[in-house]
């Protein structure tokens, strides 16, 4: 239905101004909107959106793009997060996903909007299984990993042990799980001590048949993400089991990965499929040694090889011809800020921002020979949480104990007369507020906290 149209030829350097009213549902009369001032409203929606980012974190760097992009990015989520149940988007994915939201909620968190990030937590403890096992897409094992990492985040940003002792039952029921579906295969198979085969749709291996590396990587995590989480709250014995079963877990990877004769972790141990989940190797959380040659040699593949190998500094996804997947080549470029890889980091991230469209929205996938985003998924919200944290750990990075500042920092931004602000970042160890000036002579940095005594939101 064409609601309304318009049209005016201007000359050179002319400009003119239009409003078209669109209502979010039909209406008995289509001009009830006509004697409105749109001026006055755009005005008020312009002050709610700076209202609501007011009270959040606040980072300026000397790149007015990445500025506006991290704040379209901010709105995205909101707009997308339904009563409390984040989406990744409209249309196809206006659904809760365990993967996309994990991201999503980090956002919210690294953005200090702790109101939205309350309600979006409550979300996962809902998809939990009579099992044990968390689901959100039916079979897909990585979400049962996802949920744990995306429980142990929430607590390690908020501090808050009194909400991580309410949930932990709920962790170790997934690890339960895990210690269960581990064990389906015989010690003889090949498969031993990994996940079953299960569909997956980001390997593009959907009759589950096969066993998939996201899978056993996620689960993994869940696992070192639980075990810190029970030593924290005085469980030792269930820690230390946790670690147990986390290291046979590693050696059965290590196992099956030895009999691909491949250098890097293939999408599948069956060697098929096109890379997803197998790389998130060192993000969001280091499985691997960051110097580990498997690591390497997988991002050396995805970038060199993989289905031709990447365009315009982007992943291919090969699971349709032509197409390259922006969301998806950040946890390789994260993987390369946490090896110390600086001007491949820099490189991709403004290979990443230029995949964004003039209003500062994401694609998922694009087919870059006609610059046509697959089934118009514009905006998409996990490829603009994913733009929000490759900008925030280029600036501030959690590495276990450690807090590594302005580690992905493009050069240009810290030289003569520019500036770099943070003020009340929320980290693992407490709020942040940095203010680096680039003079002739260096850098001059004022910091103040993080206090980890400071760590629970208002």
């Amino acid at each position: 239905t064409t609601l309304a149209r318009w049209s005016q030829e201007l000359a050179p350097n002319q400009s003119a101004t239009h409003c078209f009213r669109a209502p979010f549902a039909p209406l008995p009369e289509a001009n009830v909107f006509d004697s409105e001032e749109a001026g006055l409203w755009l005005n008020r929606t312009v002050e709610y959106w700076r209202g609501v980012l007011a009270h959040g974190a606040q980072i300026e760097v000397p790149c007015e793009k990445s500025v506006h992009t991290l704040k379209a990015a901010h709105v995205c989520q909101l707009i997308a997060n339904d009563q409390g149940e984040m989406h990744a988007g409209e249309g196809f994915y206006d659904e809760f996903y365990i993967r996309d939201g994990g991201y999503q909620l980090l956002e919210l968190e690294e953005a200090g909007l702790w109101d939205p990030a309350r309600k979006a937590i409550a979300t996962y403890l809902r998809v939990q299984r009579p099992d044990g096992r968390f689901e959100s897409q039916s079979n897909q094992l990585d979400a049962n990993g996802q949920a744990l990492w995306t429980l142990w985040q929430y607590w390690k940003i908020t501090g808050d042990r009194d909400w991580l002792r309410r949930v932990y039952p709920q962790m170790r029921r997934a690890v339960e799980w895990i210690k269960q579906a581990r064990r389906g295969a015989p010690a003889g198979s090949p498969f031993a001590g990994l996940l079953p085969p299960a569909p997956a749709d980001g390997e593009f291996l959907w009759d589950g048949t096969h066993h998939i590396l996201g899978y056993d990587f996620w689960n993994l995590r869940g696992l070192l993400c639980t075990a810190e989480a029970a030593r924290a709250l005085g469980e030792e014995a269930a820690a230390r089991d946790d670690e147990a079963e986390a290291n046979a877990y590693r050696q059965a990877i290590d196992a099956a990965w030895k009999q691909t004769g491949l250098p890097h972790f293939p999408p599948s141990w069956e060697k098929v499929g096109t890379h997803w989940g197998n790389t998130e190797t060192l993000w969001p959380t280091e499985l691997f040694a960051a110097e580990d040659p498997r690591v390497g040699a997988l991002l050396t593949e995805v970038r060199q090889h993989h289905g031709g190998g990447f365009v315009e500094g982007t992943m291919r996804w090969t699971g349709q011809p032509n197409v390259i997947h922006p969301y998806l080549s950040s946890y390789t470029t994260m993987a390369s800020l946490i090896r110390g890889e600086h001007d491949q980091f820099v490189e991709e991230f403004y290979w990443y921002l230029l995949h964004s469209s003039a209003s500062h929205a994401f694609p998922e996938g694009v087919y870059f020979k006609r610059r046509y985003a697959w089934s118009e998924t514009i905006p998409h919200v996990l490829g603009a949480a994913n733009f929000a944290f490759l900008l925030r750990h280029a600036l501030v990075h959690e590495r276990g104990e450690e807090l590594h500042l302005l580690a992905g920092v493009p050069d240009d931004w810290l030289a003569d007369g520019k500036e770099i602000r943070i003020e009340n970042a929320p980290t693992h160890f407490g709020v942040l507020s940095l203010h680096a000036r680039g003079r002739a002579a260096g850098v001059e940095l004022s910091l103040e906290g993080p206090r980890r005594s400071e760590r629970r939101p208002e």
